[in-house]
């Protein structure tokens, strides 16, 4: 349910080396997908949507243009458009594997969209047995939280964490404790998922706002340039955490992130 930030580091650079290495396919559909995640990558949002949509009117039924597509549709505010992006790549989709992430990501389509009941059913729909069930327990765990339900919320990060140690899930418990005003146990435990080595995005904002809470203005001020310099679109991460803060905090941080 991360959009562009659900990628690691190392997966950004393989799609990149893809990208070096496609001119021996010229512009087939599948050559144009790789080139349209790479804008996506870059932050070229309507450079991508329109390659994602000249590899579908080359292949109409392309599940994986339909997906990347859905990505540029969210990077670019359209989620009712990513919603029916992922439905035809959902519909489309041969691999019975790649389902429940399509079904995880359409969860989070469904959740900018403030239809909650469907994105639960989504992520039930989505199961959590294939090789990426890190990415549907973290969904999960996030719809959790919007229905106030703190304990299963953090068993589901747990979990998602246990499924993929090192993918930074825990810092979303750090968004429990916002949501509770337990502004110490926000920044300890962001400084914790903060040591890992490829920490989220998030955990920079989420620290930054417990700090502000606890009157660390210094490091509140450091931790949001961090967010700021470590993240390829700030503004966009931020508006993919938004929904599951409190109105408050995401007024404070959205002053922040310009």
């Amino acid at each position: 349910m991360r959009g562009l930030n659900a990628l690691t580091p190392a997966q950004r650079d393989f799609i990149e080396r893809q990208v070096a290495d496609m001119s021996s396919q010229g512009l087939t559909p599948s050559g144009l997908v790789l080139q349209a995640t790479e804008e996506l990558l870059q932050g070229k949002y309507q450079q991508s949507f329109d390659t994602y949509t000249e590899a579908l009117a080359r292949a109409s039924d392309f599940a994986e243009a339909y997906a990347g597509r859905a990505g540029a549709d969210s990077a670019l505010g359209n989620h009712d458009k990513a919603f029916e992006d992922l439905t035809e790549a959902l519909r489309y989709q041969k691999d019975a594997t790649e389902l429940p992430i399509l079904f995880a990501r359409r969860a989070g389509a469904l959740v900018a969209l403030g239809r909650i009941d469907q994105a639960e059913q989504d992520i039930a729909d989505a199961g959590v047995s294939n090789d990426q069930k890190y990415f549907v327990l973290n969904g999960r765990g996030l719809i959790k939280l919007l229905r106030k339900d703190w304990e299963g919320a953090e068993r589901d990060f747990r979990a998602a964490d246990a499924a993929s140690p090192g993918v930074a899930i825990l810092e979303n418990i750090g968004i429990i404790y916002l949501i509770q005003s337990d502004w110490a146990k926000a920044y300890e435990s962001s400084i914790e998922v903060s040591k890992q080595s490829e920490p989220f995005v998030w955990v920079w904002i989420i620290e930054a706002l417990a700090a502000e809470k606890l009157g660390k203005t210094a490091e509140r001020q450091h931790l949001v340039q961090e967010f700021m310099t470590k993240n390829r679109d700030p503004k966009l991460s931020l508006d993919e955490l938004v929904p599951f803060l409190p109105d408050d905090l995401a007024q404070l941080a959205r002053g922040w992130v310009r």
